[in-house]
């Protein structure tokens, strides 16, 4: 497995891509069969690349997709990948094996005038990002740029061809915060506290009132069964009918109390 391993961090490094792309120009100068094959193996290394990019075979990797993209006979495309190789390669050439003088392809690669239009990258949340080889923080919208994220210990994380108009892989974005992603569904929520309406505390009031009536009652007894151990009749009578008013007084105010305790919370 290590080795497996080993053999493919091989194929990745920059020595890699500059002999494919050395095979390319070969075999359209050549118009080798061998030609649209080999352009898979070229996306493949820039996209495994173990290596950061540096600016001139960065430049070389624009103007070898150009070949594809006049094979395809995409103008616009072959147009905009020489411009990228021109802005970055100002006195750079394109070698007359490729395109004589009244080939098509030459025209296009004179025509290659397109300026770059940078467009801000949002910083990485580690690392630094590359732009066709260069530390940037803007990319070019207009044209295409081969795109790299390094992490801090200089090690490739992520590598691509970008084409003009589309946006580089997505990488994490400093000072963005991922949130936990929405449940189904409205989140429970706690029904809210009923608050106790006026028949309620009426009747709470009422019925703390009997209690307060029934209890009294305890202590009128204890004067009842003084005044009878006595034998004093007036006080007899009169204790006996405090006690039972306050007894049957409690026990009624509790009871209305607590049918409008009822009533109120229903």
């Amino acid at each position: 497995m290590l080795l497996l391993i080993s053999a493919a961090m091989a194929d990745c490094g920059l020595t890699e891509l500059d002999s494919t792309m050395e095979s390319i120009e070969s075999a359209f100068a050549e118009m080798s069969e061998g030609f649209e094959p080999l352009r898979n193996r070229f996306h493949e290394r820039i996209d495994c690349l173990s290596e950061p990019l540096n600016p001139k075979l960065a430049a070389r990797v624009h103007r070898t997709n150009a070949l594809f993209f006049f094979f395809d006979s995409d103008d616009g495309a072959t147009r905009d990948s020489f411009a990228r190789y021109r802005s970055l390669e100002p006195t750079g050439t394109l070698p007359d094996a490729l395109a004589p003088s009244d080939h098509p392809l030459r025209q296009l690669f004179d025509g290659a005038t397109a300026r770059p239009k940078p467009e801000p990258l949002p910083a990485p949340a580690t690392g630094w990002l590359l732009v066709d080889g260069e530390q940037e923080t803007a990319a070019p919208r207009n044209l295409p740029f081969v795109f790299q994220h390094i992490a801090d210990d200089g090690a490739v994380l992520s590598s691509s061809l970008v084409a003009a108009g589309s946006d580089p892989p997505a990488y994490d974005v400093a000072g963005v915060v991922v949130q936990p992603p929405e449940p189904d569904g409205p989140a429970p929520t706690r029904p809210p506290k009923k608050r106790l309406g006026p028949l309620t505390l009426a009747g709470i009031g009422v019925a703390g009132v009997g209690l307060v009536s029934y209890g009294a009652a305890f202590g009128t007894r204890g004067a009842y069964k003084n005044a009878v151990d006595a034998g004093e009749a007036d006080r007899i009578t009169s204790t006996h009918a405090t006690t039972n008013g306050l007894t049957l007084g409690g026990l009624g105010l509790m009871a209305v109390g607590s049918g409008l305790v009822v009533a109120g919370v229903l």
